[in-house]
């Protein structure tokens, strides 16, 4: 058995494997720390000797890893609560002058690419590819402010999409979300946070206006990720939901829980879409969207003002149209 002050390294290397195969995190290097669905991994390990093994952001110095060992068993079957995450998604709310994206499509317009991404736009424009950074977690794990957190991934992209940083911080959204609730944690219904983002400004900019997607016109989903980068969906969460996110697993059809969940889409392809949530990204199937997904919209934020920002919108068609249901 090799050891190094008292450390089984064949123990460690198994360990080491077992992280990778929970998490997908790869242990290596003289030090380092790795993030994401919920779980953090640090170590400092100079060639021999593991010094620090940090796991779901809890430390031990113990010399013979046997804590380490037992925790991460419990991490692996699946025992450990990783993280805490809230929903916070109110029923839908239905408002008949709601504007439809398909009106404002031009007839010209050609079929949606198979797959697109707006992540990798914005990663290689702010030269930062770590979406915990980017999209954190922005109180999510406390309140049940997914509809603003979901509001502040979106800036963040917008932004991001014309080459500018813009990530507020955590308790910025949470102080946006519980004074738009007047100070309690009850949740928000999508359509009362577009609204409000219309007419007041949230991180200095108001958005030009918001249209409602049909969930199941998949073309028109399509279109809004291509041409504004993204969709803000909300759905009802299925059982698994959380565990599916802690394992790095693709969100499939499930049995509902009753909880309402706000998310932003991000990006597609022929198997489903990628969302942004509680501090990274998560895949769903085509078939979870059809089954969970009870509302999307396609924002219209500041930048689309910009000469070939939406190409393909008829965004003068819809100037129209706003000013007179808001008349």
């Amino acid at each position: 058995m090799q050891t190094f002050n008292g450390i089984d390294l064949a123990r460690f290397a198994r360990i080491c494997a077992a992280v990778k195969s929970k998490t997908g995190f790869t242990i290596s290097g003289s030090s380092g720390q790795v993030s994401g669905k919920g779980i953090t991994v640090g170590w400092s390990y100079d060639g021999v000797s593991v010094l620090v093994l940090t796991v779901i952001k809890r430390s031990w110095y113990d010399p013979s890893l046997a804590t380490i060992e037992a925790d991460l068993a419990g991490l692996v079957a699946g025992s450990v609560n990783m993280q805490n995450y809230k929903t916070g998604k109110l029923p839908v709310k239905y408002d008949l002058r709601n504007l439809r994206m398909g009106k404002y499509l031009i007839a010209q317009l050609p079929p949606p690419p198979a797959s697109c991404t707006s992540l990798q736009r914005v990663y290689a424009a702010l030269k930062q590819p770590d979406p915990s950074v980017l999209f954190p977690m922005d109180g999510n794990d406390q309140y049940g402010d997914c509809t603003f957190a979901a509001k502040a991934h979106a800036v963040t992209l917008y932004r991001g999409l014309v080459g500018q940083s813009d990530i507020m911080a955590g308790p910025q959204v949470v102080n946006s979300y519980l004074a738009f609730t007047g100070g309690q944690d009850t949740g928000c219904t999508e359509l009362d946070v577009l609204n409000d983002w219309r007419q007041n400004a949230f991180d200095g900019d108001k958005i030009i206006a918001y249209v409602s997607i049909v969930p199941t016109d998949h073309q028109a989903v399509m279109h809004a990720i291509h041409l504004f980068g993204g969709v803000y969906l909300g759905f009802q969460v299925q059982q698994g939901a959380q565990d599916d996110f802690d394992a790095g697993r693709v969100w499939t059809p499930g049995p509902l829980t009753g909880d309402g969940h706000a998310v932003f889409a991000a990006a597609y392809d022929q198997t489903g879409v990628t969302v942004l949530t509680w501090g990274a990204t998560q895949g769903g199937t085509w078939a979870w969207w059809d089954e969970c997904v009870d509302e999307a919209y396609c924002i219209l934020p500041p930048e689309a003002a910009q000469p070939g920002f939406c190409p393909g919108f008829d965004m003068a068609q819809l100037q129209t149209d706003l000013a007179l249901v808001t008349a």
